[in-house]
């Protein structure tokens, strides 16, 4: 059983190369930790854009912003134990060459192969066929664990999206976590076995997980990983009481990390998401985000001359005979086309006769006067509302918003009807097109208007 966990610190430093990356989240994960933070003191060199998918700035970043202090070696050794603890990633590299006495601070391990003195993690479970791929691998190096615990660094985290993680073995879960709870990936084949992937302490503040990319950029935000490294900070500080923590990766001491030295340089070479992924999140974009997707690209190719320069480009390419070739066929390929029209058009022409032209003249004059009449009455029907206004309610028509409101009549059933009569005359007029007003509907709305002003002499 693990009493006091010993580590040392080597100052190499390295990096590995791990697949299922997505540049999209990756950025917008760095971008979306560094808002709102303050740009701490101690600063390190410029991260390289092509490191971000593996490295561990968002936790770094992450581990700022809830208010702990990021130590090094002679800080931890000046700290009382009482308010410090370590968190240290990718142990595999971990060996006996400084050895630091934990002395009951808590700690929190990340491992895939481990090669630490105190305990081994064996083997990579992607090397282990999956009894059941569609129903807990996102892919087949990503497993997911589904956490049934009570451990505070499991509270509510449903989906851990695993990257390539190791495994520990039930004899190492026997002999040397005896009393620790365990928590274990779903059956696995050969012989359907639960392989480990956690090991938690109920007593001491230590815990141990098979998988160190669970923090890196690229997977921070698959899953409930943001949660779970949000709890682990939260746990190995006891809710924030411990401020100093020693944060190491592959035996080196990380400092605290920049936001302005994780700019993103779009001229760097970086990995780009494959043509299936940018079509997929695409599709998955809401009509709204989609016109909104579209008119920026159109915007920014227009602002940028992207159209302009292609054909410069073309042209620039072209040998002057090419040229020369491609505008005398272009040309060629506009004369034949004018020759077309003219000859299809003198034929319509031809086609014509005399009296052809003279009715298509006639209908042509008809269809004016017939338009000029509807206009005249349009207008009439309108003159006869407004007078109407002006002798009742000395108001023009344009007055009303919605005429007839306004104007008091008394007897109920009488003033009803007449209401409507106005308010349906007013419709017309404001709606219907000028060919709805022929010579029977404006003598008609003449009536009204004279059974209109009759009732308002006498509304009895």
């Amino acid at each position: 059983m693990i009493t006091k966990p010993e580590v040392e610190l080597e100052s190499a430093f390295k990096l590995n190369d791990h697949g299922c990356w997505l540049l999209l989240r990756i950025v917008a994960s760095v971008v979306l930790l560094c808002a709102g933070l303050v740009s701490p003191a101690c600063s390190q060199s410029i991260a390289p854009p092509e490191d971000w998918p593996f490295g561990y700035h968002g936790f770094n970043l992450l581990m700022q912003e809830s208010g702990v202090d990021l130590i090094d070696l002679e800080t931890w050794s000046e700290t009382p134990a009482a308010e410090r603890c370590l968190i240290s990633l990718q142990a595999t590299e971990l060996k006996l060459s400084r050895k630091i006495t934990l002395a009951g601070a808590p700690v929190f391990m990340g491992c895939s192969s481990s090669r630490a003195t105190r305990f081994r993690i064996s083997g990579r479970l992607s090397d282990v066929a999956s009894s059941g791929e569609s129903d807990f691998y996102v892919t087949r190096d990503c497993p997911i664990v589904q956490p049934a615990s009570g451990h505070p660094i499991f509270a509510g985290v449903e989906r851990l999206i695993c990257n390539r993680p190791g495994y520990i073995p039930e004899s190492l879960v026997n002999s040397r976590f005896v009393g620790y709870e365990v928590v274990r990936y779903p059956p696995v084949v050969p012989l359907g076995r639960r392989h480990a992937f956690a090991v938690v302490s109920p007593q001491t503040k230590f815990a141990c997980v098979a998988d160190d990319l669970l923090f890196t950029n690229q997977m921070l935000f698959k899953g409930d990983n943001l949660l779970f490294a949000k709890n682990v900070i939260g746990w190995l500080t006891e809710d924030f009481k411990r401020k100093k923590v020693l944060f190491v990766v592959d035996s080196q001491v990380q400092s605290p990390v920049d936001p302005s030295d994780l700019a993103f340089d779009p001229n760097s070479q970086l990995p780009v998401p494959t043509r299936e992924e940018v079509l997929d999140a695409l599709q998955q974009l809401p009509i709204d985000k989609m016109a909104e997707f579209g008119n920026s690209v159109a915007a920014n190719a227009e602002d940028e001359s992207l159209l302009n320069d292609l054909a410069h480009k073309v042209t620039d390419s072209l040998r002057p005979k090419e040229v020369m070739r491609i505008l005398l066929l272009a040309a060629f390929a506009t004369c034949c086309l004018f020759g077309l029209v003219a000859y299809f058009w003198q034929k319509k022409l031809l086609r014509k006769t005399a009296s052809t032209i003279a009715s298509k003249r006639q209908r042509y004059a008809s269809n004016r006067v017939a338009s000029v009449a509807q206009s005249e009455r349009q207008a009439a029907a309108s003159m006869l509302l407004n007078a109407f206004c002006l002798d009742v309610a000395d108001r023009r028509l344009s007055d009303w918003s919605a005429f007839p409101q306004g104007l008091r009549l008394d007897n109920e059933e009488e003033s009803n009807r007449i209401t409507h009569e106005m308010a349906d005359a007013f419709r017309e007029l404001k709606t219907k097109p000028k060919s709805h007003w022929n010579k029977k509907r404006l003598l008609e709305l003449e009536v009204l208007t004279i059974q209109w002003r009759e009732y308002f002499k006498d509304p009895s």
